[in-house]
């Protein structure tokens, strides 16, 4: 049977307003996931006859046994939500591009909610204007591959799973510490 460890980075955006535009912040956190140790696995990711799809109950599901090895977060006091949002995808590979090498073979997996760029990186969907971002992505995506890593692409819904809401959470939360701290308004 085949053996890897796998990354799960969940990124998460967040603005404030209804503009479209404005101050957003991405957070991104990752988590070393086994799902071939069964001794810290648990039982009813066991019972999972896929092993890739495991940490869907032991990191996504079970709030509590999921703990963070990295994570990080990028603040542009103007930008889109799918800009910024690739730009989390782009800081969180590039700060966890060394764990190839300690945890080989490693399956890589980015989850997010915004749907437009997942598509895009799936290769599903094109746009012009995030060409830059995409490109970016794909480049450190190749290094990964170079390393020995997979790497893929998830979208889900924002409540599909507990810990997606609390890395939800943590951005709003960061953008509004942010925002307070410096005394910034939507429409500066």
């Amino acid at each position: 049977m085949e053996s890897y460890k796998q990354l799960i980075i969940l990124v998460d955006n967040s603005g404030k307003g209804e503009e479209k535009y404005g101050h957003c912040l991405c957070f991104w956190c990752a988590f070393l996931y086994d799902p071939f140790d069964l001794k810290s696995i648990s039982n009813t990711a066991q019972q999972v006859e896929k092993p890739e799809i495991r940490y869907e109950i032991d990191i996504l599901t079970n709030t509590e046994k999921a703990k963070p090895i990295r994570s990080g977060a990028i603040y542009c006091d103007y930008e889109g939500p799918n800009k910024i949002f690739y730009d989390g995808i782009i800081r969180s590979l590039d700060g966890c591009l060394f764990l190839t090498k300690r945890h080989s073979p490693l399956k890589v997996i980015v989850i997010g909610d915004c749907e437009p760029v997942i598509k895009q990186l799936k290769n599903q969907w094109q746009s012009q204007k995030m060409k830059s971002f995409y490109l970016q992505a794909k480049g450190i995506e190749k290094k990964y591959k170079d390393n020995g890593a997979e790497t893929n692409y998830r979208w889900i819904k924002r409540d599909d799973f507990p810990l997606y809401l609390k890395i939800d959470k943590l951005a709003k939360d960061f953008l509004e510490k942010i925002k307070g701290q410096f005394k910034l308004k939507n429409n500066e």
